[in-house]
């Protein structure tokens, strides 16, 4: 059982820990550029929105292939653990 659990790749779960940090950085920043639009000329506040958004849709995208390799990793997770509860009871 040891050797199964130590077969899980834990490093697609952290990989999408980073990817949802700079999300909420990003998405705190629109948050306040939104609250203070007024302070911005509305080109600047246009090409800094849709930098951040664009910087968005490419986290995104980072993240489905992970996404998919973390629902993996947690099946066999799952499936380790089922077995451990059977074995238990």
């Amino acid at each position: 059982m040891q050797e199964e659990l130590a077969r899980i790749d834990v490093a697609p779960a952290d990989a999408l820990k980073a990817l949802k940090d700079e999300q909420d950085v990003l998405e705190g920043r629109i948050k306040t550029m939104e609250e203070k639009k007024a302070d911005f000329a509305e080109a600047v506040y246009t090409r800094v929105k849709g930098d951040y958004s664009a910087r968005l849709d490419a986290l995104r995208a980072q993240a489905r292939p992970l996404k998919e390799q973390a629902r993996g990793q947690y099946a066999q997770l799952k499936s380790i653990l089922t077995t451990l509860e059977a074995a238990h009871e």
